[in-house]
């Protein structure tokens, strides 16, 4: 019987920063306070990326763990320490994995954005279109869980 394909954290959320940073004047575009959510989401889903690479290897808690702590010390905007502590929640989550299946993406998504709190957006009458919306929550729900963009580990 096949071994599950294991998820790469360091895949997904290089896959989550180029979705993000394609959709980084959408964003910042739907920021009525002061207009750059978009361009501190680019930076610190980069950062969390380059801390999964970093951490390639690894537990995928000692990864988790790894991002949240560069988040915590270069992110930006008020959304990192929501990501940090997300990112936190997900390394005890998964403390003791080896590695992290398909099955696993809900549980990390749970975590990671459960973190982050909804209030404080109010679109404006050009972005209140649902769809436009839901694209961009959908676009990054698809780098995260993977939709055939993530290989299995060698040796899976």
């Amino acid at each position: 019987m096949p071994r599950p394909k294991t998820f790469q954290l360091e895949r997904a959320f290089g896959a989550a920063y180029k979705s993000v940073k394609a959709k980084q004047d959408s964003l910042n575009a739907l920021d009525r306070v002061n207009g750059d959510h978009g361009s501190h989401a680019v930076k610190n889903f980069k950062i969390m990326s380059q801390a999964m690479k970093a951490a390639k290897g690894q537990q995928p808690s000692a990864q988790l763990a790894a991002a949240a702590a560069e988040l915590e010390a270069k992110g930006q905007g008020g959304t990192a320490r929501h990501y940090v502590n997300g990112l936190r929640a997900a390394a005890q989550q998964f403390e003791g994995q080896e590695r992290l299946g398909k099955n696993d993406v809900p549980a990390l998504l749970q975590s990671l954005m459960g973190n982050v709190p909804a209030q404080g957006y109010q679109p404006t009458a050009a972005a209140q279109s649902p769809q436009a919306n839901q694209n961009d929550i959908s676009d990054l729900l698809s780098a995260l869980g993977g939709q055939g963009n993530v290989a299995p580990a060698a040796g899976a």
